[in-house]
Parts: structure tokens; sequence; C-alpha cells
């Protein structure tokens, strides 16, 4: 199921706006009744600067700034790193070809 739908439905109305109210509650709970701001704190930020994080996001400033910061050589950026050393690292979901990290189109997903 497409999680945009071009033709909205009464049925597809009910159940996104549900699942949203319930999004709302339980984000509600958690920082408001039981305090846990922590968890939440990357969307408020989000929310205080949402003008500056759309414009750099754009234009692909944000990109170019992530992986214009590297140590030593070009090869050791972040994306480089969050890639090789991100979640799905045991488990094998996303190699790179050894010869070229920067090449993003060699990339390839395994099961």
């Amino acid at each position: 199921m497409p999680l945009n739908k071009p033709i909205y439905t009464f049925s597809y109305a009910c159940v996104t706006s549900g699942a949203a109210g319930l999004l709302f509650i339980a984000i509600y709970l958690l920082v408001d009744l039981y305090g846990c701001r922590r968890p939440t704190m990357l969307l408020e930020w989000m929310g205080m600067n949402a003008l500056t994080l759309y414009v750099l996001v754009a234009s692909n400033l944000f990109f170019i700034a992530i992986q214009g910061f590297y140590w030593k050589t070009p090869e050791n950026n972040i994306v480089t790193y969050i890639v090789q050393h991100g979640p799905w690292h045991h488990v094998g979901a996303l190699r790179t070809p050894d010869s070229s990290i920067r090449n993003y189109s060699n990339w390839s997903l395994t099961t």
C-alpha cells in the first residue's frame, strides 16, 4: 500500500488520521507526562530551525556540508563512516566495493 494515495477515500482518511493521532498521543505521553525529552530533542531542534533546515536540504548544501568534513583523506567522511558502521553493518545489508567508496553508483544491496 503506498503511503500517499492519490485517491482520497473516507476509510483512508480515517486510518491515516487515526495513526497520526496515536503517534501524537504517544509523543505527548512520553514528553509531557513522563518528562522524557531526550528522545525527541532532534525533533524539537528541527521544529525550531525548520526554515533553515528546509533551505539547506532543498539546495543540497546540507549533504555537501556533511560530505565535506573528513579526516586525512576524502574517503574518511561521515557518510562513509555511517554506511560502514551503521546498524546494517552486522547483517550485511549494504556492501560497498573496496575500489571506490565515494562512487555511490557501485553500491549494492545484498540479502
